[in-house]
């Protein structure tokens, strides 16, 4: 099976590695199909351009956002690519039963012979109604650690008691065999084939709170730099200062750091930032309280979304990184070295999907990915 790098291994220029955040977004005009045909075509020129890592966010009831079976997405991106390595980011874990969540990704895991990540959120990833459709459980860090734990476990490497040969309980159910007794020796839960498979484990976060389940947990940490970096001091600081390589739980034996960057790339800095409004326009829909698909870039965002509302936009905090490749390469190694970071995963918005592509070759050239030739 690949390694299970936590975190991947520096590029030869020394900079970290390079990840892509996929949310399936829907364009103005496509179908939802489309939509989903273009993650995959993402995650093929992924594998080609040497990012390492594709995560597939879960949102449920998005307009924009074709990304509630997140699961789905990743095994198709798994299907089509070869060296990348794919997952979620993340599984809301309170939507989610942990045996679920061990089947799932165990047999993916299996399958793709250890290619896969599982990222982890507390957040619902919906609004309140779809929350309890989804027959949601608490988000408070307490349940959320004991949903983990169990989660962890059932990845874990523990092997079942022997039975001498007696058939158990889910072999019965197949076979047609009576319902065992309950005073049978056959109580603890499998996740089979994920038994054993200990797959990488990282916490998402965009809070302080997080920070702190994180580091109590010993996992990796993910930042959400690109939407949420109002505290982003306070909560790497916690992380780092109270990480516990001795948990139960733990995935490494020091405190791992992956930060969100928003990042538009092109030629012409201009032409960057004239993408980039697609972005603005996606924020100012969701403040407004009108969202919708991702909408053409603007050359007037104050006659599109309105003064107040634009500078609203404007205002709200991200890391972000918005040029040429030039300018893009100096704003994440400065964000590296700051918050010193093992790995940044990036976020692009483009109404046309070939503006994203493009900008992500842009960025893996200018940051020395190992690029593959295109076919033919």
């Amino acid at each position: 099976m690949v390694p299970n790098p936590i975190p991947a291994a520096k590029l030869p220029n020394g900079r970290v590695p390079l990840n892509i955040l996929e949310l399936a977004p829907l364009s103005t005009g496509m179908t939802r199909k489309e939509a989903l045909d273009t993650s995959l075509n993402l995650a093929k020129n992924a594998d080609r351009l040497g990012y390492t890592r594709l995560w597939v966010a879960e949102h449920h009831g998005s307009q924009v956002f074709m990304c509630s079976a997140s699961s789905v997405i990743i095994t198709r991106a798994l299907e089509n690519t070869t060296r990348l390595r794919v997952g979620a980011g993340g599984v809301m874990l309170p939507n989610w039963a942990p045996l679920t969540v061990a089947e799932t990704y165990g047999t993916l895991y299996t399958i793709y012979e250890g290619r896969v990540d599982l990222g982890l959120g507390r957040a619902p990833g919906t609004d309140p109604a779809t929350a309890r459709a989804l027959h949601r459980g608490s988000s408070e860090p307490a349940y959320f650690e004991e949903d983990l734990e169990e989660l962890a476990s059932y990845l874990s490497d523990q092997k079942s008691v022997v039975h001498s040969g007696v058939v158990s309980g889910a072999e019965a159910s197949i076979l047609g065999i009576e319902v065992i007794g309950v005073d049978r020796p056959y109580t603890r839960v499998r996740a089979i084939p994920g038994e054993g498979t200990c797959i990488p484990m990282w916490m998402l976060s965009s809070s302080s709170a997080g920070a702190k389940v994180a580091a109590d947990l010993g996992m990796p940490y993910v930042f959400a730099g690109h939407f949420a970096p109002y505290n982003i001091d306070e909560a790497v600081e916690i992380y780092r200062r109270e990480f516990n390589a001795k948990a139960p739980t733990a995935m490494v034996d020091h405190p791992v750091v992956m930060m969100g960057m928003n990042v538009m790339c092109n030629e012409d800095e201009a032409e960057a930032k004239y993408q980039f409004t697609t972005t603005y326009q996606v924020q100012g829909n969701v403040l407004s309280g009108r969202p919708g698909t991702l909408t053409p870039p603007t050359d007037d965002l104050d006659a599109t979304l309105g003064e107040k509302l634009a500078d609203r936009v404007r205002a709200l905090p991200s890391i972000s990184a918005v040029g040429t490749p030039e300018q893009v390469v100096e704003k994440m190694d400065w964000v590296s070295r700051k918050y010193l970071v093992d790995e940044i995963i990036t976020v692009t918005h483009a109404y046309d999907p070939a503006v994203r592509i493009h900008s992500l070759e842009l960025v893996a050239k200018a940051w020395g990915l190992p690029i593959l030739p295109k076919d033919g």
